[in-house]
């Protein structure tokens, strides 16, 4: 799998994802911009 945003039905299953993938932070969507979405196809 790549960088994506992925949608969770609330903080603890987006916690408890992350703890287990790895992830590195937890944004709601109101704090998603346009600059984050293009950014996630140029990460390696």
């Amino acid at each position: 799998m790549g960088h994506e945003l992925l949608p969770f039905k609330d903080k603890a299953a987006a916690q408890e994802f992350m703890e287990d993938h790895h992830g590195k932070s937890i944004i709601g969507f109101q704090e998603v911009t346009p600059a984050m979405i293009e950014a996630l196809d140029k990460r390696e």
